[in-house]
C-alpha cells in the first residue's frame, strides 16, 4: 500500500515541476528583452536558478528528516532546526550570490570586455527578494504536507523546485527594475 502511495506522490509531484518549468521557461522567454538590459545576466541566469532550487532543496530536505526523526515538534513548539535551517540557507544563498554575481561580472568584463557591475547586484537583489519568498514557503509547505500525512522527501523535492524556478525569473525581473 506505501508504494501506492508514494508513487501517486511522486507522480504528482513530476506534472508539477514539468508544469511548472513550462511557465518558467515561458515567463523567461517572454521576458527577454528586459533581461537582456543587464549585459552578463545570461551567465549569471543558470546558475542563480540551480542555486535557488539547491538551497530550498536542502532546507526541505532537512526539515523532511527532522520531522521524521522527531527533533522538530510544531505542536511543543519544538522549531530551533527550523529556524538554524531558514538562517542557513539564507545565509549560503546570500553568500552564493555575491561569488555567481562576481563571476558573471568577470565573464562579462574578461570575455566580453563589458564593465558593468550591475550584475552583481541584480544578484544580490533577487537573491534576497527569492529569499524572502522561498525560504518561508519551503518551510509552511514542508511541515503542512507532513501535517496532512504525505511524505515531505516525495513531494519537496519536485514542488520546491519549479516554485523556485519561478521565484528565481521573477525575483530577477524586480531585481532588473531595480538596478536599471
Amino acid at each position: 500500500m506505501a508504494f501506492d502511495k508514494d508513487s501517486k506522490e511522486i507522480a504528482i509531484g513530476q506534472i508539477v515541476t514539468v508544469t511548472g518549468g513550462l511557465l518558467a521557461g515561458g515567463a523567461l522567454a517572454f521576458y527577454t528583452d528586459k533581461i537582456a538590459l543587464i549585459p552578463g545576466i545570461f551567465v549569471l541566469l543558470p546558475g542563480f536558478l540551480d542555486m535557488r532550487g539547491d538551497v530550498v532543496g536542502s532546507l526541505a530536505a532537512r526539515l523532511s528528516s527532522e520531522l521524521h526523526i522527531g527533533s522538530i515538534d510544531i505542536a511543543k513548539q519544538k522549531r530551533q532546526g527550523i529556524r538554524d535551517g531558514v538562517v542557513a540557507a539564507f545565509l549560503l544563498s546570500l553568500a552564493a550570490s555575491v561569488i555567481l554575481g562576481l563571476v558573471a561580472y568577470a565573464a562579462s568584463y574578461f570575455i566580453f570586455k563589458i564593465n558593468n557591475p550591475d550584475i552583481i547586484w541584480v544578484a544580490i537583489i533577487a537573491t534576497i527578494v527569492s529569499n524572502l519568498i522561498l525560504i518561508p514557503l519551503t518551510v509552511k509547505s514542508t511541515v503542512w504536507f507532513f501535517a496532512h500525512g504525505y511524505d515531505p522527501d516525495n513531494v519537496m523535492g519536485p514542488y520546491i523546485t519549479v516554485v523556485g524556478d519561478v521565484a528565481a525569473i521573477v525575483s530577477l525581473l524586480i531585481a532588473i527594475v531595480i538596478v536599471t
